[in-house]
């Protein structure tokens, strides 16, 4: 019997001891849990158990107590290994699984190989593979494929970054995050990786980037708009604020050129840059946005990627405000310029008009008139030309030689299309390019022109003259200049009025009105003069006196209208026939007076002889008809007695007085 049981136990004893290698082979395997370690001892410790149960049979245990112990021990087995399973392995990792299984978060379980064990739905929708296919497969190899991670990534311990996954619109911003999986002794058994979606968290950051940009770049342009002193410093400074930005390389500033615009050639394209652009042509490719000032559109936005991107709406409605801000700016420089310049423009002006009224001598005034004219409107050379009758007079030029006779000489105004066509308008005239004018013949100088430009003269809406201006750029002129010019002009004519008048009251206030010759106050002050120097050199200094003969008669038989005009025609006779520097006034009532220095009795007395003929032989034109009239002339010299000018009248008053005596129309003193 003894031997019969035996065998038995030795079969059951070598299986515990089985049982039991096996379970501290499951320990010792990388990755095994606590629960299947558990189980191997339990198996164990059970047909121990049962070999232990076989002894007591052999030393004559009844058999019911025998298959009892059995039986317990069995139970004890099953129930231990079902608390196990349930209890430990069954409702926590059911319960991991579950959190794990609907989790946002993306999990991947990788091995020591870097194979994927255990995915996630999460996971699968990120990757685009079912769980299925994603076991087994290198999960290294499949997001060196879909981020920007460089191969080995793997084999770092722990790494925590941000990676982009797919493209377009369903491009998406995860956080990365590779952490180890250790056992319970501490040994690196695999690798966690947890993907978490942070894109509308980057999507949003970029956005509010965008805006602070955008709101960077529209507050400079705002601030270069106040600081910068004209439009093309503005789109400089704005060309230089994109270049700094996620525009750079992608915008064009085009702005138009305007008269008067210094626009510079191109810059390299890889910066935003400015572009001179004629109004009649326009891009041909790429978003064009107009920079419009009121109606009138000035320049142009060109919105173009060297990718062939289309940019976003937020980018369309941002160039958009920018070509408004930049429109803003550009009026308020043109505003402030337009102001400046008219400042400036008044107060060259003023001076202007101040430097040639300074003095009422008339050619001081003309010389002013060119000079002033060159601070108003810049020219090479000018000139000013006087209406007399219908004869057009240079009477004063700048910038012109002798070699500009056709210019310089007087000529009669019907031979001129451009003054005929000036007092027709009374509008300034502008030749822009007068190589092939016809009409510059009789303005053409003597160096090359380009430009020429005439501005009447008016004085009580009647022309009286013009300004010329000549300029070798071609161009020069166009309609502020001609409307600086013409105010210039105004002040010019008020200048050569005044000029005029007091050349009037002047000639008035030394002449006499009736005869046209130097009243008595003004003979008298010249002729001091001249008998003074004649007293300091010892030079001879003579006197004619005449007075007409029997002019009472004109008088009471045709009217003083008649005798008026005897006596006008008279002195207008004696002041012809005389030298310049004789001095020729009306003594009183008929009697003329002429002061002849540096002059013997002998020649006084042919001068005085001449008259007389020419007065005797002569009849006046009046409006009764021809008026004959004589004169009678007495003649004297200077003497040592004679210590006055009064001194010589009285003589030559006397000896006047022997001619009427002697008959009249004889002259005496001299003989």
């Amino acid at each position: 019997m003894i031997w019969e049981q035996t065998p038995l136990i030795i079969i059951l004893s070598t299986v515990a001891v089985v049982s039991a290698l096996l379970a501290y082979a499951a320990w010792r395997r990388p990755g095994a849990t606590l629960t299947d370690t558990f189980i191997g001892l339990m198996l164990a410790v059970t047909w121990w158990a049962a070999a232990y149960l076989v002894q007591l049979a052999e030393s004559n245990m009844p058999a019911e107590f025998f298959w009892a112990q059995v039986k317990w021990f069995g139970l004890v087995a099953i129930a231990g290994h079902r608390f196990i399973k349930t209890g430990r392995s069954g409702i926590i990792p059911l319960a991991g699984d579950t959190l794990v299984e609907n989790m946002n978060d993306a999990v991947f379980i990788l091995d020591l190989t870097s194979n994927l064990v255990s995915i996630n739905p999460a996971a699968e929708r990120i990757i685009g593979l079912s769980e299925e296919d994603a076991l087994g497969r290198s999960g290294e190899d499949i997001f060196v494929q879909k981020t920007r991670l460089s191969p080995g990534w793997c084999r770092e311990v722990m790494i925590h970054t941000e990676v982009v996954l797919g493209e377009g619109e369903e491009q998406g911003h995860y956080d990365f995050r590779l952490s180890p999986l250790y056992d319970h002794r501490g040994r690196l058994t695999g690798r966690l990786l947890l993907l978490r979606d942070i894109t509308q968290t980057v999507r949003g950051e970029e956005a509010l980037h965008r805006k602070v940009e955008e709101l960077t770049i529209l507050n400079a342009v705002a601030v270069a708009g106040s600081e910068v002193g004209n439009k093309l410093d503005l789109i400089k400074r704005t060309a230089e604020v994109l270049f700094r930005t996620r525009f750079s390389g992608k915008i064009d500033l085009l702005l138009f050129g305007e008269p008067g615009d210094n626009i510079p050639d191109t810059p390299p394209r890889e910066t935003p840059h400015i572009v001179e652009q004629d109004r009649r042509r326009r891009p041909s490719h790429g978003l064009r946005i107009p920079i419009n000032v009121g109606d009138v559109m000035i320049g142009m936005i060109q919105a173009e990627n060297s990718k062939k991107e289309t940019l976003a709406d937020s980018d369309v409605r941002f160039l958009t405000i920018l070509a408004g801000q930049l429109a803003t700016g550009i009026e308020k420089i043109r505003l402030f310029d337009a102001e400046r310049r008219h400042r400036q423009e008044a107060d060259t002006l003023r001076q202007a008009a101040a430097a040639m009224t300074s003095d009422l001598d008339l050619k001081q005034v003309l010389d002013n008139i060119l000079i002033q004219l060159e601070h108003v409107v810049p020219n090479d050379s000018s000139c000013l030309v006087m209406l007399q009758g219908d004869i057009l007079q240079t009477v004063a030029a700048r910038g012109l030689g002798a070699e500009n006779e056709s210019i310089l000489r007087d000529r009669p105004m019907n031979e001129d299309t451009l003054f005929r066509e000036i007092r027709r308008s009374g509008q300034p005239v502008i030749l822009p390019a007068t190589q092939c004018d016809q009409r510059l013949q009789n303005w053409q100088p003597g160096h090359p022109v380009c430009c020429w430009m005439g501005v009447p003269l008016m004085v009580r809406s009647e022309v009286i003259g013009c300004l010329t201006m000549y300029s070798q750029q071609v161009a020069a002129y166009g309609q502020p200049e001609a409307d600086l010019a013409s105010a210039f002009a105004g002040h010019a004519a008020v200048a050569l009025e005044n000029a005029r008048l007091f050349g009037e009251v002047k000639r008035l206030a030394v002449t006499d009105e009736l005869m046209g010759i130097s009243n008595r106050r003004r003979l008298f002050e010249l002729g001091e003069r001249e008998f003074s120097r004649t007293q300091r050199s010892g030079r001879p200094i003579s006197v004619i006196m005449l007075d007409l003969d029997h002019f009472k008669r004109v008088n009471d038989t045709l009217g003083h209208a008649v005798g008026d005009q005897v006596l006008r025609a008279v002195s207008g006779r004696c002041l012809k026939n005389v030298r310049s520097v004789d001095i020729v006034g009306r003594y009183g009532g008929e009697e003329i007076v002429i002061v002849l220095p540096e002059t013997e009795i002998s020649q006084a007395g042919q001068t005085a002889e001449r008259l007389r003929q020419i007065i005797a032989n002569e009849p006046v034109e009046t409006n009764a008809g021809p008026v004959n009239i004589t004169a009678s002339f007495g003649v004297t010299v200077n003497s040592p007695e004679v210590t006055a000018l009064s001194g010589l009248i009285d003589r030559a008053d006397a000896n006047m007085y022997l001619a009427k005596n002697a008959g009249r129309n004889c002259v005496k003193g001299y003989e």
